[in-house]
């Protein structure tokens, strides 16, 4: 699956500026899955029974669509619940949420207005990785454990430039446009700590992320920082296990389910 860096510019835009036009949804009020958020309809879709429970956060612009390859799959085992952001999908707008950590705290209203408590498995694809970082770290009591689908990395830009040449560094700037900059404006107020003892699975594709505009030598340096950044992640927890999805590109959910429902099916049994 290839990524070109254009959509991703457009993701930040909405990241930063909030996310739809009118704040409609196009799913009828009352319909079944959809939860009152202080006023807001959001879509949330829950299968199977049993603890903990499994949220699984999207990356990007996605949805809960992102997950029909894995879910059912996983309500086999244990409660699996995925959901529509602010402005994606079925869900409403909201005024722009100015932070990751704002995401997250959305987050945890979302699921107490579904009657959704923890102890959680928080699941997070891509930039969805970082959401659900965030979320382990600001509700530490209510996470046990973490699995993280080729997750994006707060850390990644700086390193990125310090990996780069100068002609390399200039050429990625070039093609991401202004992203950098809002990129860092919308991780401002991010709060991740320590990973610590819980069990983390991180899974790196093989094929990574392919930015339209670069020289294919950026994209495999790119790539190769972002299994690093991953197998750093890793370390920092004692219960740890990075898995290389092979044959994959970064949707690895769609690629590799059966990878992504044995890293849940393993957190889940811990």
């Amino acid at each position: 699956m290839r990524i070109i860096l254009a959509s991703l510019s457009a993701l930040m835009i909405m990241l930063v500026t909030g996310c739809g036009i009118d704040g409609e949804t196009d799913m009828p009020s009352g319909t079944p899955g959809m939860v009152n958020v202080e006023g807001r309809p959001i879509y949330l879709t829950c299968m199977g029974t049993g603890s903990p429970t499994v949220v699984l956060e999207a990356g990007g612009t996605g949805n809960s669509d992102n997950w029909s390859s894995v879910q059912q799959d996983i309500a086999a085992f244990t409660r699996v619940c995925a959901y529509d952001r602010a402005g994606e999908g079925f869900s409403s707008s909201v005024p722009a949420l100015q932070s990751i950590e704002a995401m997250v705290r959305d987050l945890r209203s979302i699921l107490r207005a579904g009657d959704i408590d923890g102890p959680f498995v928080i699941v997070g694809h891509s930039f969805g990785g970082r959401l659900a970082r965030a979320f382990a770290s600001i509700y530490p009591d209510e996470v046990i454990g973490m699995v993280l689908v080729d997750p994006g990395d707060e850390d990644f830009l700086r390193r990125a430039e310090e990996l780069l040449t100068a002609e390399e560094w200039s050429q990625y700037s070039k093609v991401g446009g202004g992203i950098f900059a809002r990129m860092k404006a919308f991780q401002r107020n991010l709060k991740i700590g320590p990973t610590g003892v819980i069990p983390i699975v991180v899974l790196s594709a093989t094929e990574g992320i392919y930015r339209s505009g670069l020289d294919d030598e950026i994209n495999k340096k790119l790539h190769g920082l972002l299994v690093t950044l991953h197998k750093e992640l890793v370390a920092q927890s004692s219960n740890g296990t990075h898995v290389v999805a092979e044959n994959s590109g970064h949707g690895i959910q769609d690629d590799r389910p059966d990878l992504v429902i044995d890293a849940i099916r393993q957190v889940t049994a811990n």
